[in-house]
């Protein structure tokens, strides 16, 4: 195994996290050390209150993650040495409040702090990655799950996620991200540029895959944390678009942010103080998959991330039941993902993906599409009147 100890950071997920020299010049940069105050869980400490993680550590699990499922694979150093820098700036290009405010900026896509990511490697990196002899394009190539070891770092079981299940269920308290990493790194296999997991350890990928079902039931699908983020959502999009620069947002961090927040006028001002006293939200009414046709849930999930679409249904129920605009929310669940890409390497060598041998992992899938939902969130003062109408109104004008 590479000899890379430079510094030891001690990490309550993963003990002792060794450092080279080039790691620790990137650790230290002002870039990195902004994800310090760039939270992991959004307002999920709003129920769990000591979920107050960072990016920052994060980032280096996924780094030290990296180095493991490296050694496993049987990777050379250089190779090894990449895997770990990509792993460790993989979630350097996160705004404030991460993906609430990256969908503000970037409606329907998920990869804003990728591009973000690519451009500071390109902007802050390259002298440092040139002076070490980085291939800067395999990084960049990886942190988008592209490239010959891109999947190890994004595909549907990852260091990444590997690092933020255990990590999201310490600090939170929920014993349902326990996953066995030791097990999963030595079960790992590349076989013709295809990552894959060996059958012997299906057990071992169907407990993770458990384990984020687990997660997002009990974590990052709760009612009280998803609501306030629907409301922090709402807020930020009635901010002035000029105070959402995305490269005056990449200099500073959520402490920053908060103070412009609390700062704010008329409607994100009331959101932002209703989120600071704890009054979130609450759920006046659910419309789940039986409640609706099949059209009528293809519809819903084609709005779900257009928030002109959001926001006309949203303002002509309002309008209806003579609420003040904006203080009817809908939330629509995602179609839910999770075994799409992930390859299992046969006895006999074939490669097949999980869902087609995994029950287990297939019964998840279709349980959370059981509880997929949309739901009718307003202030407790209106809520009767909007579980009253609200279903009828959604439909009609949906």
């Amino acid at each position: 195994m590479i000899s890379i100890k430079v510094k030891i950071i001690k990490d309550a997920v993963h003990g002792d996290i060794e450092c080279s020299e080039l790691e620790m010049k990137i650790i230290d940069s002002c870039r990195f050390q902004r994800l310090r105050n760039i939270g992991q869980l959004g307002l999920s400490d709003l129920v769990y209150p000591s979920a107050n993680h960072t990016r920052y550590e994060h980032s280096l699990g996924v780094m030290h993650l990296a180095g493991k499922i490296s050694h496993s694979l049987g990777l050379n150093n250089k190779d090894t040495r990449l895997i770990r820098i990509a792993g460790l700036l993989h979630d350097i290009g996160h705004l404030p409040f991460s993906h609430t405010l990256e969908s503000v900026l970037s409606p329907n896509t998920d990869h804003l702090h990728e591009t973000n990511a690519i451009n500071i490697i390109d902007n802050d990196f390259s002298e440092l990655f040139k002076k070490h002899d980085i291939d800067k394009t395999a990084v960049k190539d990886m942190i988008i799950g592209k490239g010959k070891y891109g999947k190890i770092l994004s595909s549907g079981v990852d260091i990444d996620k590997l690092d933020y299940l255990t990590r999201d269920s310490y600090f939170t308290g929920v014993a349902y991200g326990v996953i066995d990493l030791s097990r999963l790194m030595h079960i790992a296999t590349i076989e013709n540029g295809i990552f894959a997991f060996q059958e012997k350890g299906l057990r071992t990928i169907e407990s993770v895959i458990l384990a984020r079902f687990m997660m997002f039931s009990a974590v990052y699908d709760y009612t009280t944390k998803r609501t306030a983020e629907r409301m922090l959502f709402r807020a930020l999009d009635a901010m002035d678009r000029r105070s959402l620069n995305i490269t005056k947002l990449l200099k500073i961090d959520e402490v920053d942010f908060l103070s412009t927040l609390r700062q704010q006028d008329g409607y994100t001002k009331d959101i932002i103080d209703r989120i600071d006293k704890r009054q979130i939200f609450k759920t006046a009414r659910i419309i789940t998959k039986d409640d609706l046709s099949t059209e009528h849930v293809t519809r819903c999930l084609e709005i779900k991330d257009n928030l002109n679409q959001l926001k006309r249904i949203e303002n002509i129920i309002a309008n209806k039941l003579d609420i003040p605009e904006g203080y009817i929310i809908l939330d629509i669940m995602d179609y839910p993902k999770g075994i799409e890409h992930i390859n299992i390497k046969k006895d006999n060598g074939d490669i097949v993906k999980l869902r087609d041998i995994s029950a287990l992992s297939r019964s998840l899938m279709r349980q959370r599409w059981q509880d997929w939902r949309v739901s009718f969130l307003c202030p407790k003062e209106y809520r009767q009147i909007v579980k009253e109408n609200a279903k009828n109104l959604f439909l009609k004008y949906l």
